[in-house]
């Protein structure tokens, strides 16, 4: 893994977004905006207006760190799908495409901040059926 220039892939981060939903990237450098996140969702069921916000670089250990939080979060919570797909994760393109679908799960499914593992199992499954 290598750090990753998230700019450099707003155009396959917008293409799999328009898949699912319509939503506004934002590639920033202001961390606030992603509330010291790799990346946030927001969105409004009373309007169409969502936006998925990344930060611009993601270290390699920030996607480091990640992947072993989804394995941890696969183990404490007896998921053995989840930990196996993260241990799977081998690029920083894979992990920038499951980030990516993690937030548009929380959008297209709205799901509130506090399902991360409902989001994560949702991207897994799309993300394992794109990849197929």
């Amino acid at each position: 893994m290598e750090d990753l220039n998230v700019r450099l892939e707003k155009g396959r981060i917008e293409g799999l977004v328009s898949r699912y939903i319509n939503a506004e990237v934002v590639i920033t450098n202001d961390h606030s905006k992603t509330k010291g996140k790799l990346s946030m969702a927001e969105w409004s069921s009373s309007s169409d207006a969502a936006r998925i916000t990344f930060k611009q670089t993601i270290t390699k250990p920030e996607i480091e760190d990640h992947i072993l939080a989804l394995q941890m979060r696969g183990i404490q919570e007896d998921i053995d799908d989840l930990v196996n797909y993260a241990s799977d994760i081998n690029s920083e393109i894979e992990f920038l495409e499951h980030l990516a679908l993690h937030e548009i799960a929380h959008i297209k499914n709205n799901f509130s901040q506090d399902k991360e593992t409902a989001c994560d199992l949702w991207a897994m499954r799309e993300h394992k059926a794109i990849r197929a």
